[in-house]
C-alpha cells in the first residue's frame, strides 16, 4: 500500500539499492547520509563507511556497486623471475 513503511537492516548494498527508495546509511552507530539510493551510494560514502574502494554505474537509475580492494590495502607484489625451490 502506498502508506506503508517497511524497515530493513541490510548489507547488501545493490540489494538495497534495487528495492528501497530510501536509504539510511549508518556510520559507527549514528546516521551518515540518509536520501534516494543514488543520492547515498556514491564511492565517497562507500569509501567513508565501508573503507573500501568501489565504482558506481547508474544502471536504470539505480546504483549498481562493483567493489574494489579495502582503502590503505597495497597490492601484492609482482613476482618477477624463477620461483624458489619448495
Amino acid at each position: 500500500a502506498a502508506d506503508t513503511t517497511t524497515v530493513m537492516a541490510l548489507h547488501d548494498l545493490n540489494l538495497a539499492a534495487t528495492y528501497c527508495q530510501e536509504l539510511v546509511v549508518l556510520r559507527r552507530g549514528r546516521v551518515h547520509v540518509a536520501g534516494p539510493p543514488a543520492a547515498v551510494l556514491t564511492p565517497e560514502v562507500i569509501a567513508e563507511v565501508y573503507e573500501v574502494e568501489a565504482t558506481v554505474v547508474l544502471e536504470d537509475g539505480r546504483p549498481n556497486i562493483k567493489f574494489g580492494r579495502p582503502i590503505g590495502q597495497v597490492a601484492a607484489p609482482v613476482r618477477t623471475g624463477p620461483r624458489p625451490p619448495g
